[in-house]
C-alpha cells in the first residue's frame, strides 16, 4: 500500500496552509481603541408654536360633520321604523262594491 495522499495533493494542501497562515495575524490582530472624544449629551429640541387662538373655521367643519352624521342615523331610524311597520301591518285590500 501506498501513502494516503497523493503526490498531486500536496501542493494543494500546501496553498491552502499558505492561505491561512496569510490570514491568521489578521484574524487576532486586536482591534485599534476607541477615540477618545467626550460625546455631549444630546439638546433637547425646542419648537415653538404660534397659536392663534380659537379656529373657527376647525369649529365649523366638525360642526357640519357632526350633523352630517345626525341626518343619516336619523334618516336611517325612520328607514328602519318604516320598514318594520311594513312588515308587522300589510296593506289592507278592500273589496270591490258590486
Amino acid at each position: 500500500m501506498g501513502s494516503l495522499t497523493s503526490p498531486a495533493g500536496r501542493p494543494r494542501s500546501a496553498a491552502a496552509v499558505a492561505l491561512v497562515a496569510s490570514l491568521y495575524p489578521v484574524a487576532v490582530a486586536p482591534a485599534a481603541p476607541p477615540p477618545t472624544q467626550t460625546r455631549r449629551p444630546p439638546q433637547p429640541l425646542i419648537i415653538r408654536v404660534n397659536d392663534g387662538g380659537f379656529h373657527w373655521g376647525d369649529a365649523g367643519i366638525g360642526a357640519a360633520a357632526g350633523f352630517g352624521v345626525a341626518l343619516v342615523l336619523s334618516g336611517g331610524f325612520v328607514l328602519a321604523g318604516q320598514r318594520d311597520l311594513v312588515l308587522r301591518h300589510p296593506p289592507q285590500h278592500k273589496e270591490r262594491k258590486r
